[in-house]
């Protein structure tokens, strides 16, 4: 399914269909969630930026509301699924890459079990590589949290920022999301108190490339247009009278000598 959100965004940054498109199959996707891993989730949510397009205030807040889940799941997740004590520079917590069987079947390492006839040695060496098997299990699932984790938690964070300073900002509302998803309480008090006041310039609206404007407010510039075109009829006639005196014409240099 990311590979059809990828083919579909890559014929056009700027193709708001394909932007559409790409957000739908990435929403039905993770709909379905229990079947992805934590990366795969990452990667999918990451189709979810949020755009302002809803004439509708009502269908604005709804869309809001939906994003946010999609980006907090993913957030909760991944503070369930990360071990702490894992490090990845612990050559013991590392898998081999061959079992060595014990020392008294002289046998070279990734043999099979069946070549063991003793019992004993044999379960001993069926253990070791259940247990280098579960290593490798850790490895697989850990290193992916603890490298994509910190900038997965970033973006999650500007987008919860973003959002919800735009207007209606609904604070409380956030707050109750963040207190359900988000276990950490320095992160959910770093994103509440980095909400902002929209502006009439910005306010609702973030996009994402190619995204056309939805906001209706108009440019500063047009604001109170009576008194900006007075200062610029006063500008034009102070440049008019700098330039209409009387100048004296330029000597003109001789060739050097």
């Amino acid at each position: 399914m990311r590979y059809v959100c990828s083919e579909i965004q890559s014929r056009g940054l700027n193709n708001e269909r394909a932007v559409d498109q790409s957000e739908h199959f990435a929403r039905l996707a993770l709909s379905h969630r229990s079947m992805l891993s934590w990366t795969q989730e990452m990667r999918l949510v990451g189709y979810c930026g949020y755009q302002r397009s809803q004439s509708d205030i009502n269908d604005w807040l709804r869309e809001r509301r939906e994003k946010t889940e999609i980006w907090l799941r993913a957030w909760q997740r991944l503070e369930q699924e990360i071990d702490p004590s894992f490090d990845i520079n612990d050559r013991k917590q590392l898998p081999s890459s061959r079992v060595m069987p014990p020392d008294e079947t002289h046998l070279p390492p990734g043999s099979p079990p069946s070549a063991i006839q003793d019992p004993r040695l044999r379960a001993q060496y069926e253990a070791a590589i259940a247990d280098n098997n579960r290593r490798a299990e850790r490895v697989a699932k850990q290193v992916p949290l603890q490298l994509h984790g910190p900038a997965f938690r970033t973006r999650a964070e500007l987008w919860l920022i973003q959002a919800y300073s735009q207007s209606p900002r609904l604070k409380t509302e956030l707050w109750r999301y963040l207190e359900q998803y988000v276990r950490d309480p320095d992160s959910r008090r770093r994103i509440l108190a980095k909400l902002t006041k929209p502006t009439n310039r910005s306010a609702g609206l973030i996009r994402s490339p190619g995204r056309k404007r939805t906001d209706q407010s108009a440019p500063s510039e047009c604001i109170g247009s009576a008194s900006a075109r007075g200062a610029r009829e006063r500008n034009k006639r102070s440049s008019l009278l700098s330039t209409s005196g009387d100048r004296r014409p330029r000597k003109r240099r001789g060739p050097y000598r």
